[in-house]
């Protein structure tokens, strides 16, 4: 399931170097190999295929509008995990497939009990191909049909993607989307601290899918209109100008800004975990600040192993993601692991939340999750006190005062069963950084 990353040269001999890693590997740790390496290389070349921390570094300053990503790209995956290696001698890079049905998941988490794909070590570096939900959920039928009724011929649906349709054909828990993972941490512990970095990501396909449907959403009665169950819209993805083009109205482009959805630690439970709602341990939060080139998100251990996953990539997305769903797409992100000790983390210089917290480059981003969107809040609102209190050295009523004059606080969405407001806090509010 995981081949060394640093087998690849360049994205345009990956397929080549998978196969040598691969015929290096147990039987029953290599998945075949199917993809057509043609039709890859072809769609690495014409779309860019990099979106890495280098490239978008305009994009995470001020308000974290996204820019237009350059061609030629200014970064690689290899350049993005060197310098993460440089940073931390002795990581190992390690690369996730998704090319084999039965080690993902589709419509639930990862638990305690999870069997995971790969094991690695604090400082390591994991890159892990994820694959969208959209276009072959119940109400959209069969991805061979719903794609070329949207404008997309059959030679583009992601050879991965039809493997879970055809595998399965329904989701096997009660959420839609396809999980990658989970990856064990040695040493890792409840009460430990998951720092996830995200160093690179990459698009998989040239489109996305938008969706609404009846009874869910931000206004679950009203849309989709004319009595449908379902509405979507197919985006087509330009990653060199960094736009995704609107079907409707004339020439509308939504500026493409890739994260990922779900980013998580398994929750301590057994059973099937819904995918859906975000908790503590993480999963679909949904944050479009966090979980993209040159951020970092933090998330509480649950479980031994803290057994990490990701899915439900996203091109772009709006604060609020009010109709349902984001630009859904599929995409390849590559993280660095680190793991904070519980009893080091004074020393380390990180927080103990209840819930995930993330930094991007120009502020600190706490969260706050519930059913209800003003509990989310007062939840999102105490955890900034907290971190403030622990990260500023500020009494409860001072932190509660920075929070009023010096904070943002955004919706992160309203769709997910728990909605989620999430803290923005500047770090030009700290003398020199905070």
């Amino acid at each position: 399931m995981c081949v060394d990353s640093e087998k690849f040269s360049s994205m345009e001999v990956a397929v080549e170097s998978e196969i040598s890693a691969h015929r290096q590997m147990p039987a029953s740790d290599a998945p075949g190999l199917s993809r057509n390496a043609l039709q890859r290389r072809d769609f690495l070349r014409r779309s860019g295929a990099l979106i890495g921390a280098g490239s978008l570094g305009v994009a995470f300053t001020g308000a974290q509008a996204a820019v237009a990503l350059p061609a030629p790209p200014t970064q690689s995956r290899r350049a993005a995990i060197a310098e993460a290696k440089r940073r931390a001698p002795g990581a190992t890079s390690h690369y996730v497939r998704s090319d084999n049905p039965e080690l993902l998941r589709w419509g639930f988490l990862p638990n305690r009990d999870a069997k995971p794909v790969l094991t690695i070590r604090s400082g390591d570096i994991v890159t892990l191909e994820t694959i969208s939900h959209e276009g072959m959920l119940p109400d959209q039928g069969d991805p061979r049909q719903f794609f070329p009724a949207n404008g997309i011929p059959v030679t583009k649906i992601l050879e991965d993607q039809l493997k879970v349709f055809l595998t399965y054909g329904l989701p096997q828990g009660p959420g839609p989307h396809v999980i990658t993972g989970p990856v064990a941490v040695e040493s890792a512990e409840p009460g430990d601290i998951l720092e996830v970095k995200t160093l690179f990501i990459e698009p998989r396909v040239d489109y996305g899918v938008n969706s609404a449907r009846h009874g869910k959403g931000s206004l679950p009665e009203t849309f989709p209109t004319g009595g449908q169950l379902y509405y979507g819209n197919v985006l087509r993805l330009d990653y060199v100008r960094g736009v995704g083009q609107f079907p409707a109205g004339r020439n509308i482009q939504v500026p493409l800004a890739p994260f990922m959805g779900i980013v998580g630690v398994a929750p301590d439970a057994t059973g099937i975990i819904n995918s859906v709602p975000p908790r503590r341990y993480g999963g679909n939060m949904d944050i479009k600040r966090l979980s993209r080139p040159g951020t970092t998100t933090f998330y509480p251990v649950q479980v031994p192993g803290a057994l990490l996953y990701t899915g439900d990539a996203h091109a772009a997305q709006g604060n609020g993601e009010v109709s349902l769903t984001a630009i859904e797409t599929s995409l390849t992100p590559t993280f660095q692991i680190i793991l904070h000790k519980r009893a080091s983390l004074p020393n380390d210089r990180v927080p103990l939340l209840k819930n995930p917290f993330g930094e991007t480059p120009d502020a600190h981003i706490v969260t706050g999750l519930d059913k209800d969107l003003d509990s989310a809040m007062r939840e999102a609102v105490r955890e900034c006190v907290s971190f403030l209190q622990q990260t500023a050295s500020l009494s409860p009523d001072d932190a509660y005062s920075l929070a009023s004059i010096g904070v943002d606080f955004e919706v992160s969405q309203v769709v997910d069963i728990n909605k989620g407001v999430h803290a923005v806090i500047p770090k030009a509010l700290f003398a020199g950084g905070a």
